[in-house]
């Protein structure tokens, strides 16, 4: 009897994980991505309104600084940025 309640609870463990696993990736399946600012040569870069050049927006180098990158997480959107430091 304990050991049928034993392997009922493994049961109901083994489910649960199955379940919790397949909810994360769905989630990170539907996860959102901008990339409003990158870091390169040390120049803190943006895209053009074409999307098929980029600027630069800050050069780290004249305040002797160093171009450093991060992200935010909201809901299903991870926003990418990059600044100088």
């Amino acid at each position: 009897m304990k050991q049928s309640f034993i392997l009922f609870g493994l049961a109901i463990a083994a489910v649960s994980v199955v379940a919790i696993s397949n909810s994360a990736n769905a989630f990170r399946d539907n996860l959102q991505f901008d990339h409003l600012s990158w870091c390169e040569n040390n120049k803190v870069m943006m895209s053009n309104p074409d999307g098929k050049s980029s600027k630069v927006v800050a050069d780290c180098d004249q305040d002797q600084k160093v171009c450093t990158s991060g992200q935010t997480f909201t809901r299903d959107r991870v926003t990418y940025f990059a600044y100088c430091k």
